[in-house]
């Protein structure tokens, strides 16, 4: 797919507020058809938003989370936790399947804080009842984490820190918690599996120019659509647009080609904003 335009730079985007929803009189989203590409199993409050907003959704789950073959690793691990001065959490994810685990034969240690990289990752970790809980403010990726105090080199030198995440991903965080002298530790504990075909509903809606928006939470869901759309022809003129929730993952959509990039707010609430923003403007 040739890339047909890029992202608006920072001056030129105007963030959709999740506040702006609150006032949103009728139906915005009304007769639109809008593909949420979430796993399948966090697709329900996304789909249920742009639902209650008038919106049509269509499911297409660029990845699938799935729970490892074995826990042994985990329950091995769980029997050492001690040894690590911090315990991040990349996502949701890592804590549905690593805490489970690691908590089956004896409470999380009190002594160990837990790292989320998001809202989300944080809010899980204190229903699973995490005593200490640290998350950025106002950004949530790496590079956010890493500028937090608790990560400084004077913290985490000669410090155990272990990364809770799945089978792919940046290398960021661990190797710049190893540059500043800490003892890092990775250990999966969910695989990612990326989407293989387009679905039959999405495919007919997309040859026929009837799909109008595509939620995107993942760079590598992002080069995944281009590159399955890539493979038909029929479909690379379709005049969609992309709602993205981080700047890095705008610039992976761009990258496959896609011309009409929306960089949103983060999570469910950030897309519906953009969403309903986007379209209630005039055609």
């Amino acid at each position: 797919m040739a890339v047909a335009g890029c992202i608006p730079s920072a001056d030129a985007v105007s963030l959709a507020r999740p506040d702006m929803l609150a006032s949103a009189p009728g139906e915005p989203l009304s007769g639109r058809r809008i593909v949420v590409t979430r796993p399948a199993h966090q697709s329900a409050a996304l789909a249920s938003g742009i639902e209650r907003l008038g919106g049509a959704v269509l499911r297409f789950p660029l990845l699938d989370i799935e729970a490892l073959d074995s826990t042994t690793g985990l329950h091995a691990l769980a029997e050492r936790l001690e040894a690590f001065s911090l315990a991040i959490f990349v996502s949701g994810n890592a804590v549905r399947h690593a805490w489970p685990a690691l908590t089956a034969r004896k409470p999380w240690p009190v002594s160990l804080p837990c790292v989320a990289l998001g809202p989300e990752t944080a809010r899980a970790l204190r229903r699973c009842g995490a005593s200490e809980v640290i998350a950025p403010q106002g950004r949530f990726d790496s590079e956010a984490v890493l500028a937090l105090a608790q990560l400084d080199g004077a913290c985490v030198a000669g410090r155990g820190v272990l990364i809770l995440r799945g089978d792919s991903g940046r290398p960021l965080l661990a190797d710049a918690l190893r540059a500043r002298g800490a003892r890092v530790e990775c250990v999966t504990c969910y695989h990612r599996r990326l989407a293989a075909t387009v679905p039959d509903e999405v495919y007919d809606f997309w040859r026929r120019a009837a799909v109008d928006a595509v939620t995107l939470t993942s760079s590598e869901a992002a080069r995944t659509l281009g590159d399955l759309l890539g493979t038909r022809p029929e479909l690379e003129r379709a005049p969609v647009t992309i709602f993205a929730t981080h700047a890095r993952i705008a610039a992976a959509a761009s990258q496959a080609g896609f011309a009409r990039v929306v960089l949103t707010e983060p999570g469910d609430e950030g897309l519906l904003a953009a969403l309903t923003q986007h379209f209630r403007r005039p055609e």
